[in-house]
């Protein structure tokens, strides 16, 4: 379809079941293959946030924004929660030693294009559903979503998987991390 509508009422469902208030609903536009209306809203802290590509974004709920971050060394960077309790995300950590585990991705996507967080990243694949509000919301926020292999992330396709890790940051981090990504894989590490 030219225009399709990608929600997901509970991103987190294991956070919510386990009752760690990180979890969102997360609601996304597309327009052939390109996220282009996002809003998350995180209903039990009442951080959200709603946008447009290329038009007005606006986020509540955050008691404090990160002054940005222009070398991963220094950065405020979020991953996810069962990639850490399951050691998927291990090999990643010499890169980012710093990072904070946190659950959805959705809101993962909502505190980094709020500036809570300057980037996240996931290596597991995550279907279009998980992303999609968060991708449109990264593109309002004139930040970068991306695979690991550089691509952008597609919508509205036939397979539903994003058969991908990816990061979402401002350009100069996203570029920085998959370089060292692709360094970590070409000499054996990731």
């Amino acid at each position: 379809r030219e225009w399709v509508w990608v929600v997901d009422p509970l991103d987190g469902t294991k956070e919510f079941a386990r009752r760690i208030p990180e979890f969102a609903v997360s609601v996304g536009l597309v327009h052939g293959s390109a996220a282009v209306l996002g809003g998350i809203v995180n209903p039990v802290t009442g951080e959200g946030g709603i946008g447009r590509v290329d038009g007005r974004t606006e986020f509540w709920g955050f008691e404090r924004t990160v002054d940005p971050a222009d070398a991963l060394e220094r950065a405020a960077i979020s991953v996810s929660r069962s990639e850490v309790e399951d050691g998927s995300i291990g090999p990643y950590m010499t890169i980012v030693p710093a990072a904070s585990a946190v659950g959805s991705v959705a809101y993962k996507l909502l505190r980094v294009a709020a500036g809570a967080d300057d980037m996240t990243f996931s290596v597991q694949y995550k279907n279009e559903w998980d992303i999609c509000g968060g991708a449109a919301l990264i593109a309002a926020a004139g930040k970068t979503y991306r695979r690991f292999d550089g691509e952008p992330i597609r919508f509205n396709q036939p397979d539903t998987r994003i058969r991908s890790g990816s990061v979402a940051g401002s350009s100069d981090l996203v570029k920085q991390f998959l370089a060292a990504v692709g360094a970590s894989v070409h000499k054996g590490r990731a």
